[in-house]
């Protein structure tokens, strides 16, 4: 060992002050953080100003684009309404004005919607394209939330449509605006009905009700036949008041539907006494089914015995 010569270490040299740099800006930054701190919660809170909204204004739209805006059905009455003289113009120049209130049940709308129909139903040449396919959707919507209204709707869209055809002899937008509500809403049936039973039926009832005023209209025929297969789904047969549409809607129109397409009524009763024989199905139902084949068989009327059993001597 005494061949090795070690020399002593030195340490470290602190005099450059290193250390204490470092410490010193540790304590202004914690300082620094805590004034910022301090200074927050004793802040007041910023007033703000009285004026919360600024006033809206419509959007610029160039004059030759004018004629091209529809008018949006949540702005149904802002964009084109009507002018108190020209409603007492309409008021004077219908002396059944009140009657055709009473006939198709205008008050289950607001006061701007029975505004629009009537002007639709007298002299729909007032009113653009837009307008009076927003009527035909408010008409389907009520139809579809009131069963009860159900007939008195289609009778007033059938209105629509008629004076559609005077105004526009080479088109009919009205009753292509119509069949397309009915095709859209049959597409969303599954949500439909789970949104609402009600509604589901009450767009089978506008549906029926909408056949059973053209007649012979193949569309609306296939979007019935549909309905009624639909209603003998799984689910559907759980529901006392599915069940109950589909023998209604039989009793209504099952005569034409049968004379206009015997083969598809063939099938749909075949899925009826096939429904009867499940098990799954409920024992109220039972009697309804069979209620139904005993109609058809029956050339689409009941017997006084079967009147009797079903009705308890009701007329039907």
């Amino acid at each position: 060992m005494s061949e090795y010569n070690y020399k002593p270490c030195p340490g470290l040299n602190m005099q450059h002050g290193f250390i204490y740099h470092i410490t010193r800006h540790q304590e202004q930054t914690r300082k620094h953080l805590e004034d910022l701190k301090l200074n927050k919660q004793s802040s007041k809170p910023v007033t703000q100003s009285s004026n919360k909204h600024k006033p809206s204004l419509q959007p610029y739209v160039p004059p030759p684009a004018r004629q091209n805006v529809s008018p949006k059905k949540e702005n149904l009455a802002d964009e084109e309404k009507f002018s108190s003289s020209s409603m007492e113009h309409i008021r004077g120049s219908s002396r059944n004005y009140k009657e055709l209130c009473q006939k198709y049940k205008l008050e289950k709308f607001s006061s701007h919607v029975q505004h629009y129909i009537v002007q639709a139903v007298l002299d729909p040449s007032i009113l653009n394209e837009a307008s009076v396919l927003l009527v035909v959707e408010e008409i389907v919507q009520l139809c579809i939330e009131d069963c009860q209204y159900s007939s008195v709707g289609v009778e007033l869209c059938t209105a629509i449509i008629q004076k559609d055809k005077e105004r526009n002899t080479s088109s009919n937008c009205v009753f292509t605006h119509l069949m397309l509500l009915c095709q859209m809403n049959y597409e969303n049936k599954y949500k439909l009905r789970t949104e609402s039973v009600s509604k589901w039926i009450g767009f089978i009832n506008f549906v029926c009700n909408f056949y059973q005023s053209l007649q012979n209209c193949t569309k609306i025929e296939e979007i019935v036949f549909d309905c009624l297969f639909t209603l003998l789904g799984p689910e559907c047969l759980q529901n006392d008041n599915e069940i109950d549409c589909l023998v209604t809607q039989l009793h209504t129109i099952g005569r034409s539907l049968d004379a206009s397409n015997e083969e598809k009524m063939e099938e749909l009763f075949v899925d009826i006494r096939n429904a009867l024989l499940a098990r799954n199905t409920p024992s109220w139902a039972r009697p309804l089914l069979l209620q139904a084949i005993e109609l058809r068989a029956g050339g689409w009327k009941l017997t006084d015995s079967a009147s009797d059993f079903y009705y308890g001597g009701m007329i039907i």
